[in-house]
């Protein structure tokens, strides 16, 4: 894997998980561009054909040192307009108490709006998230948690130590009834 998280496909098709699979280079052309999330990225060198996922899921290079090199760096918050995080009713009971984990992810992921509602959303939370977590960006920002866009538009952030902590959140909604979970009225200044 080179510095930008490239990895030369015929490489990959080496690989023991792949002995016996029937897949070339059209099958694989063909899957990244029909992908509804933009996952992967496929880069042509010479007659040598190299992928990439556009988050770090393949690999835990894609460290705070390799960040800014895989993906583009945010440095203010009115490039962040929206950083929406889904998750389900049951992970917000705990996210509620202990914040967001990236658990055995490199970054945590945001949607840069609602997926299946704004056109050029894409990836970013399961289009099946029942809760939507409303990041407050640029108090994270003062906070030193440094963002990032990745070539499919997910805004990736490793937070402070792998949390972004509920002080942060600007609200949480129920979106399935619109129900404003976070800050409640007792919350509320």
């Amino acid at each position: 894997m080179d510095n930008s998280g490239f990895v030369d496909l015929h490489s990959v098709f080496r690989l023991p998980d792949f002995s016996g699979m029937h897949v070339d280079e059209e099958f694989v052309t063909a899957m990244v561009a029909e992908d509804s999330k933009s996952r992967f990225t496929l880069e042509r060198r010479g007659a040598n054909l190299f992928i990439r996922a556009n988050q770090g899921h393949s690999h835990s290079v894609a460290s705070q040192l390799l960040a800014s090199e895989i993906y583009k760096p945010i440095l203010s918050p009115p490039e962040i307009p929206a950083a929406i995080h889904g998750t389900t009713m049951k992970a917000w009971k705990s996210i509620k108490v202990s914040g967001l984990n990236r658990m055995r992810r490199s970054h945590i992921h945001f949607a840069s709006g609602i997926v299946g509602v704004d056109a050029d959303v894409r990836s970013g939370m399961r289009a099946s998230s029942s809760v939507h977590i409303y990041l407050d960006v640029p108090k994270c920002m003062q906070k030193g948690i440094k963002f990032y866009r990745s070539e499919n538009n997910v805004i990736l952030t490793e937070g402070i130590d792998g949390i972004i902590s509920p002080d942060c959140f600007l609200k949480v909604i129920d979106f399935r009834n619109g129900t404003v979970l976070y800050p409640t009225i007792t919350e509320q200044p």
